[in-house]
């Protein structure tokens, strides 16, 4: 007689039914088989719960009082709860001992768990997070503090920042490529002090080493720090001798006008369109204040895209040939090297880096093909060094247009699709998919977007395609949270392709073509508080669509 045996399922949330269960009769003492005493009270466990997490509670279990002992009960409690449900739950200020409690008991599959956090996307909303957990994976701590001087100034006042510990507030402080000023670096100590007054206090002394106080003026010494610090003599003492050097006779020359640190980013612009092929970059001397070009790369093209990678600039596409042809700047060495070519080549196109993990991938977005414009979106994957065409295509075809990464979401406003449009289209990398986002308040393409301080920013353009009496000086920001555009400024005259970045404290409008076709050497410094602009030190040579990259690390350019 044939048996056949029958395999039934149950439903897919049994076992976790099971295992939410068990960890209730924990919690309420039912059917538990091994206890231990901590700090003068009891816990009660499941044994094959806990051997089935761990070799360690496998074994004898007498001495497990004394490994738990040096632990904060939240760190005990977050580590049953894993053992019991997989799930790890914990304040971050005890993620540190969490880690090194997991690693002791030999905890299953806590690695993994880790590992897994590091494929989240390293960004300006989660750096400090990320920071916070770089003793359990080292790797994570550059990522996360390089994005952290470079958004510092809409980070400093979040909660998270306010949590961190007093180490690793004195290293981010004491960075040199802080990217704010020695003002926002004060107030910053002050919040942090502020926040649990009490208790840091006393360490007011050792955070004001990381001011670098003869970079302020007199007045803000006095009536600032002085006045905060006042009760704390060690601090007394490093601020009266930095108001005596800078009372000195010398001072003006010895020291440094600017209020930002000298080891922040250095600028450069990178690009060139249709009518002026550029081959160069165009490097800022920050403390000759002036602008100097770099050699001759010979990009066989113009109208190509820039990306910042690492210490590559990476080169997208062009005009009017060799459209596929991918080359990228290695700052170290200062040469220029050939990546591989696109699938598809393109110009007018828009090209941005995201980082993921702790690569960094480029994506070549829309433009215009030999067939025409295009949806089409290309990633090149920087650790298999080759482009990948699996990205889901734009909502709508477009070229003339101009991207940006914001929150780890790319935007691309405006372009051609198929008439000069205002549409603003936004790429989530975790699902793969576009969504519209509310529209831009003008029309426009050859324009130029920036993302800056947690907004986007659109600016000039023409709302015909090149057609310079079509020019326009209108530059709006966008609000993501409130999906909302509204006006920030008008630029003295209307202007396309000109670009605008934030370095140190100023937005800066870089070259562009006004509405007479001329090209614009000019650079403006423009003054939110005041809406005011003033002239910053002009480029060296013509640009239009120069792309602003911050470089960190010393080049040789």
């Amino acid at each position: 007689m044939d048996c056949t045996n029958l395999n039934l399922s149950s439903k897919p949330n049994f076992g976790k039914s099971v295992i939410e269960y068990l960890y209730k009769c924990m919690g309420e003492r039912k059917f538990t088989d091994v206890d231990f005493n901590l700090r003068g009270k009891t816990i009660y466990a499941h044994k094959n719960v806990l051997a089935a997490s761990s070799e360690f509670f496998r074994g004898d279990l007498s001495q497990l009082s004394e490994v738990l002992n040096p632990y904060e009960d939240e760190v005990i409690d977050a580590i049953l709860k894993y053992c019991y449900t997989g799930e790890l739950c914990i304040d971050l200020k005890h993620i540190e001992k969490f880690g090194e409690l997991a690693k002791t008991l030999k905890i299953n599959y806590i690695d993994d768990v880790i590992s897994n956090l590091g494929n989240q996307q390293i960004n300006s909303t989660n750096s400090l997070m990320f920071l916070r957990l770089s003793s359990l994976n080292p790797d994570w701590k550059k990522t996360a503090m390089n994005i952290t001087t470079e958004n510092f100034s809409s980070l400093y006042q979040t909660a998270t920042f306010l949590r961190l510990p007093l180490a690793m507030v004195i290293d981010i402080l004491k960075s040199d490529d802080l990217n704010v000023s020695e003002e926002e670096v004060f107030k910053a100590i002050k919040l942090w002090i502020n926040h649990d007054e009490s208790n840091r206090r006393a360490n007011l002394f050792e955070l004001l080493s990381t001011v670098r106080l003869t970079l302020l003026s007199l007045e803000f010494l006095t009536s600032e720090i002085l006045a905060y610090c006042y009760s704390s003599p060690p601090s007394v003492i490093i601020i009266n001798t930095a108001m005596q050097t800078l009372l000195s006779p010398n001072a003006q020359n010895s020291l440094k006008t600017q209020n930002y640190r000298t080891g922040s980013h250095q600028l450069i612009l990178v690009g060139s369109d249709y009518y002026d092929q550029q081959q160069t970059l165009e490097i800022y001397n920050e403390k000759q204040n002036t602008w100097s070009v770099s050699k001759n790369y010979e990009f066989a093209r113009n109208f190509y895209v820039p990306v910042l990678v690492n210490d590559w600039i990476i080169i997208v596409g062009g005009w009017p040939n060799n459209r596929d042809l991918v080359d990228y700047i290695d700052l170290k060495d200062g040469q220029k090297h050939s990546l591989e070519k696109l699938k598809d080549g393109r110009y007018d196109l828009a090209a941005v880096a995201l980082k993921k993990g702790l690569s960094t991938d480029v994506y070549a977005i829309g433009g215009l093909t030999a067939a025409g414009a295009t949806t089409k979106v290309e990633r090149w994957n920087s650790e298999r060094k080759t482009w990948e065409t699996d990205v889901a295509p734009l909502l709508t075809a477009t070229f003339a247009h101009d991207a940006s990464v914001l929150n780890n979401r790319i935007y691309v406003t405006g372009g051609v699709a198929p008439a000069v449009s205002n549409i603003v289209q936004m790429y989530t990398p975790e699902t793969n998919t576009w969504t519209f986002r509310a529209p831009m308040i003008k029309t426009r393409c050859d324009h130029m977007n920036a993302s800056i301080k947690g907004k986007l920013y659109a600016v000039g353009g023409s709302t015909l395609y090149y057609n310079h009496p079509y020019y326009i000086s209108d530059v709006e920001r966008y609000d993501p949270n409130a999906n909302l555009w509204s006006p920030f400024c008008n630029l003295p005259s209307p202007r396309a392709g000109t670009s605008l970045c934030y370095f140190k404290g100023r937005f800066l409008f870089s070259g562009g073509r006004d509405n007479k076709g001329a090209m614009l050497r000019e650079i403006l410094e423009y003054d939110d508080k005041n809406n005011s602009f003033a002239h910053f030190s002009s480029i060296s040579s013509n640009r239009v669509k120069a792309f602003p990259i911050f470089v960190k690390t010393k080049s040789v350019l």
